[in-house]
């Protein structure tokens, strides 16, 4: 047992060494399949690197346009409160012309309506004087007539409506 007293360290020295040249083996492919890993990893973090790239420069160019979209749509809503601002302008001068158009015409009528009142006994006049006119030729040719035909004797025709007895009325104008 001496003898294997003295092997006994050897024996353990050499269990220890296998014991580390396996550990070593397993650390080993350990460490290539981290190494692998590692570059795998790294080669989608490329990618995911790229594509991060393309998205915001999609992202920037998504926000240029909005902000670009954004401020059109603000010049298009202050040149739509110009227009509405000028509509109101408008829809006022107009309503202020109306009412001046509309005195206008009521003083129009008005004038109109004293013009005919004024006519009225103007138009009586002239259609007396109308009535009165062939009445008086009448009068004349029945007294320039011959002496032998008096009023009664002559013809309905050459007397005015009033001596020949007629009822009818001459309108007036």
């Amino acid at each position: 047992m001496k003898k294997f007293m003295k092997l006994l360290p050897a024996i353990i020295v050499i269990c220890v060494l296998i014991f580390l040249a396996f550990t070593l083996v397993k650390v080993n492919s350990s460490v290539e399949a981290l190494t692998t890993r590692i570059g795998e990893l790294q080669t989608e973090n490329a990618a995911l690197a790229e594509e991060k790239t393309a998205l915001q420069a999609e992202l920037d160019a998504a926000n240029a346009t909005i902000a670009e979209k954004d401020e059109a749509l603000a010049a298009k809503e202050i040149e739509l409160q110009e227009a509405n601002t000028r509509l109101e302008h408008a829809e006022a001068t107009l309503n202020d012309a109306l009412v001046v158009v509309q005195s206008i015409l009521e003083g129009l009528d008005n004038e109109a309506a004293e013009e005919a009142e004024e006519e009225a006994p103007a138009e009586e006049a002239a259609a007396e004087e109308a009535v009165q006119a062939p009445a008086e030729e009448a009068a004349e040719e029945v007294t320039e007539a011959p002496a032998e035909e008096t009023a009664e004797e002559a013809p309905a025709e050459e007397l005015p409506a009033e001596e020949a007895g007629s009822t009818e009325e001459t309108p007036a104008e």
